[in-house]
């Protein structure tokens, strides 16, 4: 519930795109592995601007779905929404996302970066490349 506050807090200091990085689900990995990190956005312009910049710095992104229907899949009869999906195998990297999405306003102009688990590593040394990308974002 953390990241959603933070989500909460940053979509009230009304921005104009959100990006949120993540390990927030297995699901990812078990779809693209450790070598790629998985970007979900509805925005189909959001994410060329989000793949070039990831291209520039040479980091590998993979796009998973994630539509307006997937908000759908995560009704509760108990709670406003549930954290998992209704489906009996559901996309889990996507109904995370859909989960995280009912904590902004702007679920258009928000990209999530699930980040693969395995770092690149050279001589015990971990290069910041993921936010490199990050910042040389341009929309």
């Amino acid at each position: 519930m953390v990241l959603a506050d933070g989500l909460i807090e940053a979509d009230n200091q009304y921005p104009e795109f959100i990006i949120d990085c993540a390990t927030l689900t297995g699901a990812a990995k078990v779809a693209v592995g450790n070598d790629y990190h998985s970007v979900l956005t509805m925005d189909d312009e959001f994410a060329t601007a989000l793949f070039q910049s990831a291209k520039a710095e040479n980091e590998p992104f993979w796009r998973l779905p994630f539509e307006e229907f997937h908000r759908s899949q995560i009704s509760s009869s108990f709670a406003d929404i549930a954290n998992i999906g209704t489906v009996p195998v559901g996309a889990g990297a996507s109904t995370a996302t859909a989960f995280l999405s009912y904590f902004v306003k702007i679920t258009n102009k928000i990209g999530y970066i699930l980040i693969a688990l395995q770092p690149i590593v050279n001589q015990q040394v971990i290069y910041g490349r993921l936010v490199r990308q990050v910042l040389g974002y341009k929309h």
